[in-house]
């Protein structure tokens, strides 16, 4: 057991299939390609064989296995996976003493994050980026007049929590506010003064959960607590995540070399989704990938070619980098034009910046990040 409190972590969790530890491998070989002097890392996972296999010459990594019985017990007879964040948290930081920085598996580097343990330091707590707030959710959703079906429970949980100015479920009680700020738990970070409050985020999870059954219950609860607790630090300028990309961990496999022979046959099933041969015939650098997921993501599904040849691929992606706006100019631009007392008149312009807002927090884009403002007001 480590006990120097010197030393920082990053942490990692994987459990179920195989493409959760690929996309793992993927991101710590991010996070050694762009980092010369890497932190120690812990490993979380109920199979580690292949990370082990693959990592065997690094002697800076740390292995827990997880036993199926504490995969049971961490989920506590609920069939909420992002529970086990929580207590995959909890555990390291009860046992490495050191400060730890959390991140999901499905994530890379484009920077290197060993300077957010500075702020950790000194007290802030650390989250992947910010995230719409409950109140321009709802505002969106009912101007919109249509709540999506993969929406609804979180719609009607901000409504409860508007009209009652906390979240009541049966005899208990949680005080919140519509306006508390919510944050993408894709990266955690929080001072050891701190490690206590996971009692707290574990209790606020379930009682979302069992409320509402709102997937980013823990997401939520970790928002809530660690505003609570101080200031909160962003680092989307350090780690892309690609949480709503499926095509993500195959770009990075062309990137990084790595491809588990499990992910073979939905490896074929993206290229033919994406209409493309190969991601390798494009020369795009590392610090590029964001922008060949968005393109890939975005662009190439509404074209009517079946395969994009590689000149028309290259040209297309250059494209879409070289006519940019700053996707947090965009974001500001939105919330100035929606909710600040702003009546958007026309209505199918307001469309298409719902549909770009909601397409770019899906995406959920760095700050260097870049992409084509394509639509005008008319």
């Amino acid at each position: 057991m480590k006990t120097d409190l010197s030393i920082d972590y990053l942490m990692y969790l994987a459990v179920g299939a195989q493409k959760y530890k690929s996309e793992l491998i993927l991101s710590v070989l991010s996070y050694f390609r762009i980092e010369p002097k890497p932190v120690e890392i812990i490993i979380l996972s109920d199979d580690i064989t292949e990370i082990q296999r693959v990592f065997s010459e690094r002697d800076n990594i740390i292995y827990e296995q997880l036993s199926e019985e504490t995969v049971d017990d961490w989920l506590n007879g609920m069939l909420y996976y992002p529970r086990l964040k929580i207590k995959a948290m909890e555990f390291a930081m009860s046992k490495y003493q050191g400060n730890i920085i959390f991140v999901d598996s499905d994530t890379f580097f484009t920077q290197s994050p060993n300077d957010l343990f500075s702020g950790i330091n000194c007290g802030t707590s650390l989250m992947h980026s910010r995230c719409m707030d409950m109140i321009d959710e709802l505002a969106l959703f009912e101007y919109e007049g249509i709540i999506p079906v993969q929406y609804r429970s979180g719609y009607q949980l901000f409504c409860d929590i508007r009209a009652n100015g906390s979240l009541l479920y049966e005899n208990e009680k949680y005080d919140m506010n519509i306006t508390d700020p919510l944050y993408n738990s894709g990266v955690l970070g929080i001072p050891r003064a701190f490690a206590g409050c996971f009692d707290e985020v574990l209790k606020l999870s379930d009682l979302i959960c069992r409320k509402s059954g709102y997937w980013c219950a823990e997401e939520m609860a970790f928002s809530i607590v660690f505003n609570r607790l101080g200031d909160i630090e962003v680092c989307d300028e350090s780690v892309y995540h690609y949480y709503n990309s499926k095509i993500g961990r195959f770009i990075l496999s062309e990137h990084l070399n790595y491809l588990h022979e499990s992910d073979i046959v939905e490896y074929a099933e993206r290229l033919k989704e994406a209409h493309l041969k190969k991601f390798c015939e494009l020369d795009a650098d590392f610090e590029r990938v964001p922008y060949l997921m968005h393109f890939v993501s975005q662009y190439l599904p509404n074209t009517v070619a079946l395969i994009v040849d590689k000149d028309s691929f290259s040209d297309a992606y250059t494209d879409i980098r070289s006519n940019q706006i700053p996707v947090r100019l965009f974001k500001e631009y939105i919330h100035q034009s929606a909710f600040q007392n702003t009546v958007i008149r026309n209505y199918s312009y307001y469309r298409m910046l719902l549909k770009t807002y909601k397409r770019l927090t899906a995406q959920n884009m760095t700050k260097g990040l870049r992409m084509r403002f394509l639509a005008d007001e008319n």
